[in-house]
């Protein structure tokens, strides 16, 4: 073995075949004394803040400006966009846009121009034309492919004869948002007859948008089977 000195200082042993193929002669004791005597650091100041840094000259190489942390170069970079934008558009400009809303403000013509809306949408005037637009009878939320006997009552019967759950996986009306959908079995919506009707939840009553010939069957086998346990009893 042979003793050499890092550049730190420290003395350190090498094999003999090490020096052979050691061509710039410096030894290290560590990957921290490589880096320094490879580094070229260089000392600069922060574009944004001033504060000194040390950069290597890779890290400067491609780059412009030089920052010592993310929240100065985003700083910098916003500050640059506002001059070029105060340049190409005068509006840009902070003062500018405090007046101009200011001034907005006092006018409060955009205010009362939403206010006017929102009033309008609320009218029975507006519900009646939405109604008769979306095929209905003029009357708001009411459709016309439904019968007049399709009540808010005998929805409600029908409700409480199913124990208020859906009949498909018999969700109670407790976990559900809304009230549980009454289904049309066979799809007639003018058919309101108790046979024909059927307590589902929302989920449920998705499903019966397809495959309708099933879930036709499906729900008249189970209504058929429920009237024969009742004429059993």
């Amino acid at each position: 073995m042979i003793s050499v000195k890092c550049i730190c200082g420290k003395t350190i042993n090498i094999y003999p075949y090490q020096l052979k193929n050691n061509k710039t002669g410096q030894f290290y004791c560590s990957m921290e004394c490589m880096k320094k005597s490879f580094s070229k650091s260089i000392e600069m100041k922060c574009e944004q803040c001033g504060d000194k840094i040390i950069r290597e000259p890779n890290q400067i190489a491609h780059s412009k400006y030089v920052f010592c942390s993310l929240i100065c170069k985003s700083l910098f970079y916003a500050d640059e966009h506002s001059k070029r934008m105060k340049n190409k558009n005068p509006s840009h400009d902070k003062d500018f846009v405090k007046k101009r809303k200011t001034t907005m403000e006092k006018n409060g013509s955009w205010v009362i121009a939403i206010d006017n809306i929102i009033k309008t949408m609320h009218t029975p005037e507006f519900r009646k034309k939405r109604s008769l637009s979306q095929g209905g009878t003029g009357i708001p939320y009411q459709l016309s492919g439904y019968g007049p006997e399709f009540t808010k009552s005998l929805r409600t019967e029908i409700r409480e004869r199913d124990n208020n759950k859906c009949q498909l996986c018999s969700k109670p009306q407790e976990e559900q948002d809304t009230l549980l959908p009454v289904h049309h079995i066979d799809y007639n919506k003018k058919n309101c007859s108790d046979v024909n009707l059927i307590t589902l939840c929302t989920k449920c009553h998705a499903k019966t948008m397809y495959n309708r010939k099933y879930w036709e069957e499906h729900f008249t086998q189970l209504m058929i089977s429920r009237i024969k346990i009742e004429g059993k009893k």
